[in-house]
């Protein structure tokens, strides 16, 4: 790792550290690839062994502390190691690496898997709310067998994750090679859920989720609640903070959020569960209803919302609350200004 220092008449790189991995062996091909966005170090090693696979792959994340160039207080510590979903020998897991923000994408561009032959693909992972790396979801070629080499090589900007297949034949022919444009955001989850939900008279516990986008240029995030009891009023709740309150105002729930907690209880915001158990709500993330007033989210902000709902139970309580969700901002600016 090098830092750029300033210095009379122009700049000069200066090596800051070595980044060693926590397991190394001959033969491991540790950083043949590497990725850097902020303070996030991903570097790949296609050949480890994966026991009892032998050059199934390994990805190797690193937090930087500091981040002050050319400053001593700089330092890199190893925070997790990332691992193909399915490793097989040969899978060369990591071969492609990309990571931009909260998201890091593994090419396997030569995964195989048993009666189909090469499955070349591509791994999602995000950094949550805990600062945990989750894998969220595979991306698999179009032409499964086609040997396409579909991940050899990732990129991500913003929403878009693209990939190369360097030997797709759909185009050109032989071995013509193609890039696929995939939007991150289309499916999967959106945040953490964190804190415990109390089960109601469903006989389940009420669940939070987020969906759509959490990017500030799009604003098109939204929560859902499901299990429910029908035909129950609900509304979300939101702050910058975690907390944890067990059965406030004699609810049968936990609330889960601290410090300033904002009420989406506005025009249109108050919802009913319906025969189906479940509401959902588009949020507005440049006017959050926080107590000193609508609040525009900023890039980095990790918001935390709750589901509120009437719950009536002869003799005992009258609301209760969904899990926690910890949805993490991303920046609303183009790439070449991250």
């Amino acid at each position: 790792m090098f830092d750029r220092i300033p210095i009379i008449g122009g700049v000069a790189w200066t090596q800051r550290t070595r980044l060693s991995a926590p397991a190394l062996a001959a033969g491991d091909s540790f950083g043949q690839t590497v990725s850097i966005s902020g303070n996030w170090v991903a570097v790949g090693a296609p050949n480890a062994d994966v026991s009892p696979n032998p050059n199934a792959g390994r990805i190797y994340v690193y937090e930087s502390a500091g981040n002050l160039p050319g400053l001593p207080g700089n330092t890199f510590t190893f925070r997790q190691t990332l691992l193909d979903p399915l490793p097989r020998p040969n899978h060369q897991f990591g071969l492609a690496v990309a990571l931009d923000g909260t998201q890091l994408v593994a090419g396997t561009p030569s995964a195989v898997v048993t009666g189909l032959g090469r499955v070349s693909r591509t791994t999602l992972f995000r950094r949550q709310a805990s600062n945990t790396w989750t894998e969220i979801q595979s991306s698999v070629s179009r032409d499964p067998g086609a040997d396409e080499h579909f991940g050899a090589a990732v990129a991500i900007s913003g929403e878009w994750l693209f990939v190369g297949a360097p030997q797709d034949m759909n185009n050109s022919g032989d071995f013509g090679g193609a890039a696929y444009a995939l939007n991150l955001w289309a499916s999967g989850p959106i945040g953490e859920v964190y804190c415990v939900a109390a089960i109601n008279s469903t006989g389940q516990a009420a669940t939070i989720e987020g969906l759509g986008s959490p990017f500030l240029a799009s604003n098109s995030l939204s929560l859902r609640s499901s299990l429910l009891p029908p035909n129950q009023t609900g509304f979300f709740l939101v702050s910058r903070t975690t907390g944890f309150v067990p059965t406030p105002g004699g609810s049968r729930g936990n609330l889960c959020l601290g410090g300033a907690i904002g009420r989406f209880i506005g025009p249109g915001q108050v919802l009913n569960s319906g025969p189906t158990g479940a509401i959902e709500l588009a949020i507005n993330l440049l006017a959050l209803p926080l107590p000193s007033g609508n609040t525009a989210a900023q890039p980095g902000d990790t918001l935390r919302f709750q589901a509120w709902y009437r719950y009536i139970v002869p003799n005992g309580p009258t609301s209760n609350f969904s899990p926690g969700l910890a949805v993490v901002i991303h920046c609303a600016c183009s790439a070449a200004s991250r």
